[in-house]
């Protein structure tokens, strides 16, 4: 016969002594003699953290920095390639006439057409933009991964991946940024006959995100790196690609 008894814990023996509600579970047999007893502290605060949460804290601060280094690298990039303010055309007066951009071109920012040139500058920039774009999302999950993954071998093969897909996202952002600059917004032909031109924000940012990217890969490699050489020099083995062949 099992039942249930809510009752104060006064059992030191069980770690808690100072009055907190615990349940009983008590088993008797047939003969009315006690066979068993589980003392469980039900109400007790629970100490466990979820595993991303307490593998991103044992990152250190030096990779958390990097991994915010990274996603406003990759905000600023995702924020340029639809924005129409890479390049903008003004008037006599110095006012803005035309803003545009990789996608759209809109007249005095309130009437937006989408740019339907099939030109190779203008299908390059918006698939290497695209690959930049995609690549930052790839590595995102990868970070994700790896939080997870912190105390496994197979991390090094993901931080692998990390830094070859940050690499990968500026140097395609890089070319179409710089593509779309050197070319005159792909020799786009202002409708509106105005050909005084300024370089705008978007290509600022476009610019800075490829920095950003970088960056962020060369320090999540010498992160990696360290932490390598220190498990090295406390006795460890070599790495030697291990952790690559996931199982």
């Amino acid at each position: 016969m099992d039942f249930d008894d809510h009752t104060q814990n006064t059992v030191p023996a069980y770690g808690n002594d100072d009055g907190v509600i615990t349940k009983k579970k008590v088993t008797i047999d047939n003969n009315n003699d006690i066979k068993f007893i589980n003392v469980e502290n039900e109400d007790e605060p629970s100490n466990k953290r979820g595993t991303f949460i307490t593998n991103l804290e044992i990152t250190g601060w030096p990779w958390r920095i990097a991994g915010c280094v990274f996603l406003i690298g990759v905000l600023f990039h995702v924020i340029s390639f639809g924005t129409p303010d890479w390049m903008i055309t003004l008037n006599a007066n110095g006012d803005d006439v035309m803003h545009v951009g990789i996608w759209t071109s809109c007249v005095l920012i309130s009437t937006c057409e989408f740019r339907s040139e099939t030109t190779v500058c203008l299908n390059a920039t918006r698939t290497f933009g695209g690959i930049g774009v995609v690549c930052c999302l790839v590595v995102v999950l990868l970070l994700i991964c790896y939080i997870y993954n912190y105390n496994l071998p197979r991390r090094r093969c993901i931080n692998v991946a990390v830094v070859t897909n940050c690499f990968v996202a500026a140097l395609a952002t890089q070319i179409a940024t710089a593509t779309f600059w050197r070319s005159g917004a792909c020799n786009y032909n202002d409708a509106t006959g105005y050909v005084t031109t300024r370089w705008a924000w978007s290509i600022a940012l476009s610019f800075t995100s490829v920095l950003l990217l970088v960056a962020a890969g060369l320090a999540f490699l010498v992160i990696e790196l360290i932490a390598i050489s220190r498990e090295t020099a406390r006795g460890g083995q070599p790495w030697k690609g291990r952790g690559c062949h996931i199982t």
